[in-house]
């Protein structure tokens, strides 16, 4: 072992970092500098809605956080300046499995001042009957409260987080029982106008067999489908 001396000055290796280099200190600057954004954010915006149709919506998510916020805000100021009525903006919620109480009243207070057209789109996970419970009696059918929107004049989408909607699917379900209140069901073009066919009959999807599809001649047709 070598003794030996080192002189150290702690403050030496200390140092304060500002955590908002690019943020003004001084309140004054940082309005200057917020209000300029601002102005940058709604002349970008406004050279590329005065390109598109007079009646077209402009149409914005707004979930109640700051970002949205921030769009809404601009959107409006825009439409002012350009002389364009606010009801032009549709202000869009969309409240889902982790969206709060208070995110959902934020956004739709902030649009009920603002004046803009709101619409509330519901994603709703289809429920799953409790272990058990499979055709038990009491167990109330959740398919009526689901279609609640499309009764009342709403489009309606059915989409899953794996395979393709209502084949072998829990939404099977509530395809059928669209199709028991006469609400016209439409599948988006796919790659196999098979499964789509099956996806639009509200039928289970678990076991079916494709037998080939049907003659153009009507009387091959008619005598096929009897044979069927």
């Amino acid at each position: 072992m070598i003794p030996f001396d080192l002189s150290v000055n702690p403050g030496s290796l200390c140092r304060w970092v500002d955590p908002h280099p690019f943020v003004p200190a001084s309140k004054e600057q940082l309005h200057e500098r917020c209000s300029e954004i601002f102005e940058i954010q709604c002349a970008a915006l406004a050279k590329r809605v005065g390109q598109l149709p007079a009646d077209t919506p402009l149409c914005i998510g707004v979930s109640g956080g700051l970002d949205s916020t921030l769009a809404l805000l601009v959107s409006v100021q825009t439409c002012k300046r350009m002389g364009w009525p606010t009801s032009r903006i549709l202000g869009m919620t969309m409240p889902g499995f982790g969206t709060t109480r208070q995110s959902r009243s934020n956004a739709i207070e902030l649009m009920k001042h603002l004046e803009v057209e709101s619409q509330e789109i519901d994603i709703r996970e289809l429920p799953r009957p409790p272990k058990g419970a499979q055709g038990a009696q009491g167990v109330k059918e959740p398919w009526p409260a689901l279609l609640a929107p499309a009764l009342a004049g709403h489009d309606l989408g059915l989409i899953s987080e794996a395979g393709l909607p209502a084949v072998a699917d829990p939404g099977a379900a509530l395809v059928s029982a669209a199709h028991a209140h006469h609400i016209p069901v439409r599948v988006l073009p796919g790659p196999s106008a098979l499964l789509l066919a099956l996806a639009a009959s509200g039928l289970n999807g678990q076991h079916f067999a494709f037998v080939g599809y049907l003659p153009q001649d009507a009387a091959a047709r008619g005598a096929r489908i009897r044979e069927l």
